[in-house]
């Protein structure tokens, strides 16, 4: 993510117009909060942008934007960004299955596992449908970490670990 980020800055100073460019707006808010912290004001501008021309892309801009508030500690101030119905409507696709799985794992953190699991379920179907490698191993360690019933969260974490390892994930 930190070569990323050395991009991403280079691409803003060489064209100067490409910081209006919400997509390169969303990236360089997600790395910031990957690498520094934070990429908040980056993040507002995304979501805002592609609000009405993408919303899966806002949808994910505006969870990312509430990962920062959760990384503070504010985590009640967090769940106003993480709203799942803007995605229910849409098609599968990694935007909205980064959406249902992130917003599982929030819940699942913030205690509330009931809201959780019906989610993580639908990220883990989602991301097999997508062959997304790297979110299904974020959704099975989600699952493994809330412990319900009726789930192996040994299996789901050495699975998780796996695939992780597997597609070399900076998360592993």
């Amino acid at each position: 993510p930190g070569v990323a980020l050395g991009f991403y800055e280079r691409s803003r100073s060489i064209d100067p117009a490409a910081e209006e460019d919400p997509y390169l707006l969303l990236r360089v808010g997600r790395v910031q909060l990957i690498v520094r912290g934070h990429g908040a004001e980056e993040l507002d501008r995304a979501a805002a942008a592609l609000e009405a021309s993408d919303p899966a892309a806002a949808a994910e801009a505006a969870m990312l934007r509430g990962e920062a508030v959760w990384q503070r500690g504010e985590q009640e101030k967090a769940f106003v960004y993480f709203d799942r119905r803007a995605v229910e409507d849409l098609p599968s696709s990694r935007q909205k299955l980064f959406v249902v799985s992130q917003v599982a794992r929030f819940l699942v953190l913030a205690g509330r596992d009931s809201e959780g699991f019906e989610l993580v379920e639908r990220a883990i179907a989602m991301a097999e449908e997508l062959d997304d490698k790297e979110l299904l191993a974020d959704a099975l360690n989600t699952r493994a970490i809330a412990g319900y019933e009726g789930s192996d969260s040994v299996r789901d974490l050495e699975r998780s670990l796996a695939l992780a390892l597997e597609i070399n994930s900076w998360r592993a």
